[in-house]
């Protein structure tokens, strides 16, 4: 275990705090979920659509409680590490792979997600494929200055989005209208069930933040601050999903990217005019930060199951790889949309939810610790 915890150092030696992991949790999750999310959720729950990220967000807890545990009994390592130790070497490391490409798998969806983005928003003659590779390079970038200078970008960055969302929402309050959101349930709990479900792959994603536990400054704390900034996420997509319905209505559902449209129409005054902008290049930097994340756990996670002392040889093979994955991928944003709504949830959680919990259940029948006798 020693050993193990001495390799994760020499990987990378930053150090974050609990409240830096709490803020990293927001764009991990809400980066692309506040673009994507309200259409999706729209065309499965109609006008109960805001509701819907409030029930999304037990997904987030329900992944942190199998990873809490494996945290508190492997203390100073990542999955990657103690698989092989509950399962058994060869077993252990076959999970790790299939772990770390999803790893790149997710990532290069989210690289396209933002893509498609940018592209819509405000480079419509861009070609997708300079996007995409100008977004892996920056996150590049980020992966080789470490996980301590991340998070204290976004400890910048995220805040100043938070502000810009909360004054968008206050100038677009006036062209609201609740009736648009009511009445509450009118087709029943199923089709916002469903939708929850369908969408909790956003919240599953809290998955990738245990390979920070090892990085902060107190490991126990991971869970708990990576569960703040979940249910702080939660109330941010809540919030942004009833505005947005409240303002655009049945008009949410053929939107691509609903809140962005609600932001850029703002006309409060001229000072505020063009605060979309603002927003824009606030969310692109947490757009940015989420591909870095995930990025950087691929790498990391790659270099452990390797048994190599510096991940930083791998961060330009791995980007190599991404850029041309998030291509091929989908054919167009629609086919992405009906990949999320489609097979994309029991693939994606499939990962987040049971792969977490099968490792601790396993850990518990084949590595029980005898009882001690009063």
């Amino acid at each position: 275990m020693i050993g193990e915890q001495r390799q994760a150092l020499e990987l990378d030696g930053g150090k974050i705090s609990p409240y830096q992991l709490m803020i990293l949790t927001v764009p991990t999750i809400a980066a692309t979920g506040l673009l994507f999310l309200p259409s999706l959720t729209v065309v499965l729950a109609s006008r109960d659509a805001w509701v819907v990220p409030l029930l999304s967000s037990s997904i987030s807890f329900a992944a942190l409680v199998p990873l809490a545990r494996l945290n508190r009994r492997f203390p100073g390592q990542t999955l990657i590490q103690y698989a092989p130790r509950v399962l058994g070497s060869a077993l252990g490391k076959v999970l790790g792979a299939l772990v770390v490409l999803y790893l790149i798998h997710i990532n290069a969806v989210i690289t396209r997600e933002f893509s498609e983005f940018v592209q819509t928003a405000i480079m419509p003659r861009t070609p997708p494929i300079a996007l995409v590779i100008l977004a892996v390079f920056v996150a590049a970038s980020a992966v080789r200055n470490g996980i301590e200078v991340l998070a204290r970008v976004n400890e910048w960055v995220s805040p100043q989005l938070f502000m810009l969302m909360f004054l968008a929402i206050v100038f677009v309050s006036k062209d609201m209208d609740v009736r648009r959101v009511l009445p509450l349930l009118e087709h029943g709990p199923g089709p916002v069930l469903r939708a929850a479900l369908a969408v909790g792959i956003w919240f599953g994603e809290v998955f990738v933040l245990a390979f920070f536990f090892p990085n902060l400054n107190r490991p126990e704390r991971g869970p708990r601050a990576t569960a703040w900034g979940a249910a702080i996420t939660a109330l941010l997509m809540t919030g942004s999903s009833f505005v947005a319905l409240a303002v655009l209505g049945d008009l949410t559902a053929h939107l691509e990217f609903p809140v962005y449209d609600m932001i850029r129409f703002i006309r409060a005054a001229e000072f505020v005019e063009r605060i979309d902008a603002l927003v824009v290049a606030f969310w692109l930097g947490a757009g940015m930060i989420k591909m870095a994340v995930f990025y950087y756990a691929a790498v990391l996670g790659l270099a452990q199951l390797l048994g190599l002392r510096d991940y930083h040889p791998l961060v330009l093979p791995v980007g190599a790889l991404l850029a041309p994955a998030s291509m091929w991928l989908f054919d167009s944003s629609v086919e992405m949309k009906s990949f999320m709504l489609g097979a994309g949830p029991i693939y994606f959680l499939g990962y987040e939810l049971l792969v977490p919990w099968f490792l601790l259940l396993a850990d518990a029948v084949f590595h029980r610790r005898p009882r001690t006798r009063g």
